[in-house]
């Protein structure tokens, strides 16, 4: 039966719209799975708003047909995606398993000292460049297309191989500071690190998608470790978040007016939903039917593609600022643009395939879900991987993330402290236990502790 287009758009609204109030009632309003189906929500309704537009029509998913098949499949990818993180829960955890506080300080400070030289050489630059009255659409133009940065050798080589372990930086200070109550300089370093590291990226780049994605993964670390927030340390958060978010919004103003003039509102908004919405509609519009062979990792994995001595994605078959990659089109034969969103179901798709990607969404929810069947205890791997995965599928709303050298590279970082951990890793009690709906902590005799 063939279901009209505007009904299929409505319909893919109805099923996240479905999905976001089972996750609010099965798992409670902060569980990550709620939090990330949110976010879901928030991007089919943006697809809605830009079907709907005047402007629609100048989209390349307006060329096609989303239709209900399309809508099904991708629903069913998301909801397995969104479903494995229902368990990722340490609201009733005591110990943390599999812990080493001197291999995960030492992973500390050496990130620390890498990461702040890269922003010593960067920041400066990067904010000059950004307040030099330049054109910021002009400047952003200019790195499209291109595999440069104009950065000294060894500090671009950090930037492509550190270039994502701020998150991971975040979440190993986030366990000691939350779970163990335990806060050194290093801690305090790790997040500004974090925050410094952030903005200089939207400095350099002209980039949105980091302010958006910075809050999005924030978000998860504050709902992840929520039963262990006192409320004077809530009330804190609260009130740092007043104060930066108006600069943040401020700068993000800029950027936009600067890339699409202050007084074109209508181009503005039109971009807007294109950039929240726009995955649903290219997905079920352009790739699921067109694609006819996966690319097996040649955007997801430039960095084992390169190993293996196989073509990969070096930004260099990219023609100019179009969303064409003239590798793809002669290689795959795939003629539709691959720079543009498809969501993280849309990534995983290009890779793998029709039946690969519901292979892959599958085992990612059963694994998560197994990983998380003891309510008392969690490993070190288990608090990192769930922030890392809940953000990597929350962003999904727009792209799959980590598809360049850097990520890659955290994968393989997060390989080998897996394999440390299981072998030189301890048990080791929560400090102070969870937090009472008063904000209080339960009150415990201090342990000793193996290594501190």
């Amino acid at each position: 039966m063939q279901v009209a287009e505007n009904l299929v758009i409505i319909i893919n609204l109805c099923l996240y719209v479905g999905l976001l109030l089972f996750c609010w009632i099965r798992f409670k309003w902060h569980n990550l799975s709620t939090i990330v189906s949110a976010l879901y929500v928030i991007g089919a309704t943006f697809s809605v708003l830009l079907y709907f537009s005047p402007l629609y029509g100048m989209t390349y998913s307006s060329k096609s047909v989303c239709t209900l098949q399309a809508c099904l499949y991708l629903f069913l990818v998301n909801f397995l995606l969104i479903t494995s993180l229902c368990r990722c829960d340490i609201d009733k955890c005591k110990k943390l398993v599999q812990y080493n506080g001197q291999l995960l300080w030492s992973i500390q400070c050496l990130l620390c000292i890498i990461l702040g030289v890269y922003l010593l050489f960067v920041i400066p630059d990067s904010v000059r460049k950004f307040f030099s009255g330049r054109d910021l659409a002009e400047m952003r133009d200019e790195l499209y297309g291109t595999n440069t940065t104009g950065q000294p050798l060894l500090i671009a080589l950090i930037g492509r191989i550190f270039g994502t372990t701020p998150i991971l930086l975040l979440a190993i200070a986030s366990i000691r500071i939350f779970l163990l109550k335990r806060l050194n300089v290093v801690d305090v370093i790790s997040v500004c690190l974090y925050f410094l590291f952030k903005m200089s990226t939207v400095f350099s780049v002209i980039s949105r998608a980091t302010i958006v994605f910075s809050f999005m993964e924030l978000a998860i670390v504050f709902f992840f470790f929520h039963a262990y927030i006192s409320k004077k340390v809530k009330v804190i958060i609260a009130v740092s978040a007043l104060i930066v978010i108006p600069t943040i919004y401020t700068i993000f103003s800029m950027i936009t007016n600067a890339r699409f003039g202050e007084g074109d509102r209508i181009e503005q908004e039109m971009t807007t939903f294109r950039y929240c919405g726009e995955a649903n509609l290219n997905f079920m519009a352009l790739e699921y039917p067109d694609l006819k062979e996966p690319f097996w990792g040649y955007k997801q994995f430039p960095l084992f593609r390169r190993l293996l001595g196989l073509p990969y994605d070096d930004g260099t078959t990219r023609e100019g600022v179009t969303v064409f990659d003239t590798y793809i089109m002669d290689y795959y034969k795939y003629p539709n643009p691959t720079y543009i969103f498809h969501g993280l179901a849309g990534t995983i798709y290009f890779n793998v395939g029709f039946w690969g990607c519901l292979i892959v969404a599958a085992l990612m929810n059963v694994m998560l879900r197994y990983s998380f069947w003891s309510t008392r205890r969690v490993s070190v791997m288990q608090v990192i991987m769930s922030i890392i995965l809940a953000a990597y599928i929350g962003k999904g709303i727009f792209y799959g993330e980590y598809a360049n050298e850097s990520g890659n590279f955290l994968i393989v970082f997060l390989v080998l402290l897996t394999l440390f951990l299981n072998k030189f890793g301890y048990t080791k009690r929560f400090a102070g236990g969870r937090v009472r709906k008063k904000g209080l902590h339960h009150k415990r005799k201090k342990l000793p502790e193996k290594i501190e």
